[in-house]
């Protein structure tokens, strides 16, 4: 008989399941970009959680799932017109120059950086599982992990072009780590969506599952891949790349765009 997932923590907005060697976090929030990117208890909330884990020898991997429509443009949209104060229509350019609450506006991109940075070095192998289209900030973001899952059919999204703001998730400092210029140029200033299954031929993606039973496919495939020496996680992790030396930078410059530095 298969041993179901032992629940170790949930709220609204977010649920810890520990299924074997794997720690699945899934975002249950129909409203991710309020509830857990400018609410800093539940920021500390999200943190620890990462340290249990990391701290855990029984686990191996963690895997980040989401519900449908939890990172999508219209989800993304509504944040950024509740925080502007503006009315946004996702149809029509607005350049938005000026936050009327500005204060969520840094709290959102310091609490993304602060997720990138932790992904890089995290310990154990981490994954993502993206059902449903995913705007700009959530596909930057993913990519500091180390596999990612999508949903057959699904598209990539790129808001941030509407209303002239910059890419978070520091999605210009990742994609030239996957595809040339001129495709990390395309992807970046045309705002045309991208099908899953180009991100997928570009090396942006790992696995396509169909939508019908995708977070059992995640969790399986996750399982597998994570299932290996922990030793050698670590030593191969170690010989990488410092991509937290050159985040800090990078993020340097981002923290000016909202007068942080």
């Amino acid at each position: 008989m298969t041993k179901q997932p032992v629940i170790e923590f949930e709220n609204d907005d977010i649920q810890l399941a520990i299924d074997g060697h794997l720690a699945i976090i899934k975002i249950l929030s129909k409203n991710p970009w309020r509830n857990l990117f400018t609410d800093l208890e539940k920021t500390e909330e999200i943190n620890q959680l990462y340290a249990h884990i990391e701290n855990d020898n029984a686990i191996k991997g963690l895997l980040f799932l989401n519900n449908p429509e939890c990172y999508d443009e219209t989800a993304y949209i509504n944040f950024l017109a509740e925080i502007s104060g503006k009315d946004i229509d996702s149809l029509k350019f607005r350049k938005i120059s000026d936050f009327e609450h500005e204060v969520d506006r840094v709290r959102e991109i310091l609490v993304t950086q602060q997720y990138i940075l932790r992904m890089v070095r995290f310990k154990k192998l981490t994954f993502t599982g993206s059902l449903g289209n995913v705007s700009t900030p959530f596909l930057g973001a993913s990519l500091s992990n180390d596999f990612r899952f999508a949903s057959e059919g699904d598209f990539f999204t790129f808001p941030h072009i509407k209303f002239g703001l910059h890419p978070t998730g520091a999605l210009p400092f990742w994609l030239p780590h996957y595809v040339n210029k001129g495709k990390s140029d395309e992807i970046l200033f045309s705002g045309k969506d991208l099908s899953v299954k180009e991100a997928y031929a570009l090396g942006l993606i790992h696995t396509i599952f169909p939508e019908k039973d995708f977070h059992n496919r995640c969790i399986s495939e996750a399982k597998s891949i994570s299932d290996i020496s922990r030793s050698a996680v670590r030593l191969t992790k170690e010989l990488r790349p410092d991509y937290g030396k050159e985040l800090k930078k990078y993020f340097a410059t981002e923290k000016r765009f909202v007068g942080i530095l």
